[in-house]
């Protein structure tokens, strides 16, 4: 588990848009695995744009969202908002579960 704060700090150029203390239990690209807790990563693809899927995401419990896109997010819902998504996982997954 991390705060949303611990995550966004690893991260040069982040800004959070919501709560800062607000807890993930795991990170979820995909919106039908999201469960309580979990940071969902908003992927803009080439057959979806999972910013399409925020509110779905919540309902399930996401409690934040991570994003290049600059965006209010849905109530009770916070924003990491990072400069590069794809790069910006390579460095937070491994620290969200604390691998070396």
């Amino acid at each position: 588990m991390k705060k949303v704060y611990e995550i966004a700090e690893k991260i040069e150029g982040a800004a959070i848009i919501g709560d800062k203390d607000a807890i993930c239990t795991s990170i979820e690209r995909d919106s039908r695995k999201v469960k309580e807790g979990t940071l969902f990563v908003a992927i803009k693809g080439a057959n979806f744009d999972g910013h399409d899927f925020l509110e779905d995401a919540q309902k399930k419990g996401a409690v934040a969202v991570l994003s290049e896109n600059d965006f209010t997010p849905p109530k009770g819902m916070t924003l990491i908002k990072v400069p590069n998504l794809e790069e910006s996982l390579k460095i937070i997954a491994p620290f969200f579960y604390d691998y070396p």
